[in-house]
């Protein structure tokens, strides 16, 4: 998905990163929605033919313009006023759970309250659906302006050095 729109919405051009026997999986992709477990087996077999041919390089950061966009879209700290709540399966090979508890030790490090879940044999495609309850709940919580809740102890946040655990 973040190769299809990205070359939409930035011009970002494909052709030094994707294979081109992929571009008319990738389309077919982009018109698929998630909406129940369903889905996830259509896509699943819709994405069977990335298998054999997707990326023509390793790393698409390796490439210029590909990688000043992942490093606009990479996720920054956020004012500590803002509390934040991260659901990540345990499982998810597409986001890294470490990628994302180093995401949460950084908003811990600057001052936010974190709630993060980590949810037991999930993978990407079910981590929605797995924390709807909690991210609901965690919601309406501050609508009620309830003081949010803070993982950051747990996290490996350390205030005083400024470096995760």
């Amino acid at each position: 998905m973040t190769l299809w729109s990205w070359q939409r919405v930035y011009g970002a051009p494909v052709d030094k990163i994707l294979d081109p026997r992929a571009t008319p999986t990738i389309d077919r992709l982009s018109r698929e929605c998630i909406e129940g477990p369903l889905d996830l087996v259509v896509r699943q077999r819709t994405e069977k033919p990335l298998e054999q041919y997707f990326l023509t390089t390793k790393g698409p950061a390796e490439i210029e313009r590909w990688r000043s966009l992942l490093a606009k879209n990479t996720p920054t700290t956020l004012p500590p006023e803002i509390p934040v709540f991260l659901a990540q399966g345990d499982k998810d090979a597409i986001v890294s759970p470490e990628a994302t508890r180093s995401y949460a030790a950084e908003l811990c490090n600057a001052g936010s309250k974190v709630a993060m879940l980590i949810l037991p044999n999930i993978g990407h495609g079910r981590a929605a659906q797995a924390s709807t309850h909690e991210a609901i709940s965690w919601l309406g919580d501050r609508f009620a302006d309830a003081q949010p809740p803070n993982n950051c102890d747990v996290l490996g946040n350390d205030k005083r050095s400024g470096k995760s655990k």
